[in-house]
Parts: C-alpha cells; structure tokens; sequence
C-alpha cells in the first residue's frame, strides 16, 4: 500500500512538472506547451511505473531468497551432506575390526629369527634340549598378518567361512555356498573383505551374489590348492596369536624374545614343534593354537608342560570354538591354560603376575 502511493505520488509530480515545463517553454502558444508537457510526463510516468512494478518484484524475489538462504541453516545442511558422503565412503570400504582383545593397540611387529633369540636357546639349553629352526621371515608377512588379524577380531563373523575353507581343502569338495541371506551386515562386511584380500593373494576364488527379487545373498568360494594352503587351515591363527602377544608385550614395555613355529630337539633326539615360543623377563611362556580336534593333543601339551616343569600360566593351548565352561574343564584337567582367542590379553596379564611372584 506504501510503496502504491509513493508510485502514483512520483507519476503526478513528473506529469505535472513536463505540463509546467512545456507551458513555459512555448510561451507563444502556451496550451499547446501545456498539452505536450502532459503527454510527455504522462508516458514517462506509466515508464516509470512499470519499471518501479518489475523492481519491487525482483527486491521481493532477492529478499524471499535470502530469507530462505538464512531459514535454511546451510551449514546444518553441509553438515548433513558430509556425513552422507562420509558413510558412503564407509560403505564402500567398510571398517570391519572388532578387536576382541581390546586392551591393547596392534601395530605390526616384525619375526624375531632364530640368530636372535639368545634367551631362548639359553633356556632351551637348560632343559637339554636345542633350538633347531623356526619362522623365516617373508615380504608377505605383513599382509598375511593383516589378514590373519582381521579374521581372528572378527572370528565369530567368520567362523563358518573358515570352516567352510578348512572342509573345502580337506576333501574333495571344490567349492561351497555360503549361504548370507540373513547375515547382518556387519558380517557380510567383513567376510567379503576377508575373501577379497585372500583372492588377492591367489588362494582362493570368490563371489558374492544379491537376488534383488528374492533378497537372497550368497557367497561363492573356491579354495585353490596351494602354498597358502597352511594359512587357511590353521596358520593363520598363529599369526594372530604371535601379533596380539607381541604387541601385548610391547605395551607393558617388558623385555621379551618370541618365536614363531620354533622346532626343538632334546638329548633324547626327541623333536618337538612349538607354535609360540616366548621368554619374558627369563621365565618361558609356550603357545600351542588349534582351530580345532584340540582333544587329540592336549593330553600331549600337558605332558610337555610336565617334561619342562611349566606352571599353567607358562602353557597356553588356545582354541576356537569352545565354551567358557569347557575350557575351564580343560584347564583344571590337564593343568595347562586352556582358553579361546579373544581371552589372550587377559591370560598375559595373569602370566605377567606370575612372573613378578616368582621373581
């Protein structure tokens, strides 16, 4: 209403002023003067209006735009549009590790040789017995490593594909279905991560397919025949077992040598395969890991630990698959420290005490 009268009010000024101008102007004929003044600032003062109309619809369309640019909380938006993009990138390349034994942060630590372990062949030697070979180091220990880490803090997701492996390779079977229909996606992350990696390294053939009309998710894997054949079915575990305690070891700045996959041999000519060997401030810590048929050498670790006078907390046989209540069983049974992977850091702490009591 403010802006319309201050429209017509200019249009009449300007009317009238182009009338008073042309009056003026031709004196001699005055009404003529007077008439094209009028015509002038008449058709000027329409201009005028529609130029007026079309901007205070512009200003209104600018300020609407603005206000909505405020109304809008852009940076929330912004905000919201990076954490969009962010868990597609998350999506893409999904973060998978669980990290089951939570007490500590695992970085990689490189296989101590057999030329390094001075403390152990002291040991060893102690016990008549003598440090034949163990693990060589390999440029694909840090990737196998890694692996081995993600299956073992992930290992309840996994489970069935690695059983699946172990079957696969252990007959004649070529191939299996893994059946993922109703897998969370957690563990649908994680198992084909871990098959991609193992594809990468040529060990296995991998395929996961979705059924978009009937949902149905599956995983086909072929295990091939080859050099990594140990990894698959067992070794992989080891490595897992060698890392978390090493870099247990690491944290609790403790003095240390490990071995892994170490073979002895004693006076007797005896040769005995010990999966981890550790010495921790001179007291020996001896790891067996079995992915499964445990009940076939335990009563074998236990006569070890007789043999090298080990106290429980100096012999460890880690399995999969196994109750808190069997392995307490086992325990008290068989006097060695019987326990499952995601126990480890809880055994070491116990051990550490140990160690200090006997010093």
């Amino acid at each position: 209403m403010k802006s319309d009268f201050w429209t017509y009010s200019a249009i009449a000024v300007l009317s009238f002023s182009c009338t008073l101008f042309g009056y003026l102007a031709l004196s001699d004929n005055p009404q003529v003067g007077a008439t094209l003044g009028f015509i002038v600032g008449s058709f000027s003062g329409v201009l005028l209006s529609k130029f007026l109309v079309i901007s205070e619809k512009n200003y209104e369309a600018l300020n609407q735009t603005i206000n909505t640019i405020k109304t809008s909380h852009i940076s929330v938006n912004l905000n919201r549009l990076y954490q969009t993009i962010e868990t597609l990138t998350k999506a893409k390349h999904p973060q998978v590790s669980t990290r089951q034994n939570k007490s500590i942060e695992v970085s990689w630590n490189g296989y101590c040789s057999e030329h390094d372990a001075t403390q152990i062949k002291q040991w060893l030697a102690s016990k008549d017995s003598k440090l034949i070979k163990s693990h060589t180091k390999k440029k694909v220990d840090k990737t196998l490593d890694t692996i081995a880490l993600l299956i073992g803090d992930n290992y309840p997701l996994v489970s069935d594909l690695m059983q699946g492996i172990r079957n696969s390779l252990s007959s004649e079977t070529t191939h299996f279905n893994l059946d993922l229909s109703g897998a969370t996606t957690d563990k649908i992350n994680v198992i084909t991560n871990v098959c991609s990696q193992l594809q990468n390294l040529g060990l296995i053939e991998y395929y996961y397919h979705k059924d978009k009309q009937s949902s149905k998710k599956s995983a086909y894997i072929s295990p091939f025949q080859s050099n990594g054949n140990q990894f698959l079915t067992g070794q992989w575990l080891e490595r897992y077992v060698y890392q978390i305690v090493t870099n247990f070891l690491e944290a609790k700045e403790v003095a240390y040598e490990a071995l892994m996959n170490a073979t002895i041999i004693k006076s007797n000519q005896q040769k005995i395969e010990i999966d981890i060997l550790v010495i921790i401030q001179n007291s020996p810590l001896w790891i067996e890991c079995k992915v499964s048929n445990h009940q076939r050498f335990i009563s074998k670790y236990s006569a070890f630990a007789k043999q090298f006078k080990l106290h429980p907390e100096q012999m460890y046989l880690i399995v999969l698959d196994l109750s808190n209540q069997q392995a307490e069983d086992l325990t008290s049974l068989h006097n060695i420290n019987v326990f499952t992977s995601d126990k480890i850091t809880d055994a070491l702490q116990s051990t550490l005490t140990f160690i200090q009591n006997q010093a």
